[in-house]
């Protein structure tokens, strides 16, 4: 990657960060009626506030988005990457391999919720993996 294009990328991802800071913080102060006040959503009064903060809140996760996808190519020039989190099938962490999304996939989730997930994943992908000797019999 050359350092033009990087430094492009760092200075996206510096400015996306402090538009998640500058939307997040003021929402604070804008969501504090409902929040205090119990009978604020049956009370009348103006509800602006609260729809400035609920479109500042949106305007924070899609910077926050915007922040991860810009250093997403500078750290990946550095060192390996890794897809974590919510990978629950076998053609999911294959595609995202083979389309170069990440070096690497990490499904501890699943492997907590099915110690046998990469057999299974392996006979959804065709292929076989094999077995230690002393599961040779309980795996057959």
């Amino acid at each position: 990657m050359e350092t033009t294009n990087t430094r492009k990328l760092a200075l996206a991802a510096g400015v996306l960060y402090l538009v998640t800071f500058v939307a997040s913080v003021p929402t604070l102060a804008l969501k504090a009626p409902l929040v205090d006040h119990a009978n604020w959503i049956l009370g009348h009064g103006s509800d602006k506030g609260i729809i400035l903060a609920c479109l500042m809140d949106f305007v924070c996760g899609v910077a926050g988005i915007g922040t991860a996808v810009a250093l997403y190519p500078i750290v990946r020039s550095f060192r390996p990457t890794a897809a974590i989190g919510f990978i629950t099938s076998a053609p999911q962490a294959e595609q995202i391999l083979r389309t170069g999304q990440a070096d690497m996939v990490f499904v501890a989730r699943e492997l907590l919720r099915d110690p046998y997930w990469p057999l299974r994943a392996a006979r959804e992908l065709g292929t076989s993996v094999p077995s230690p000797a002393q599961y040779d019999r309980a795996w057959r």
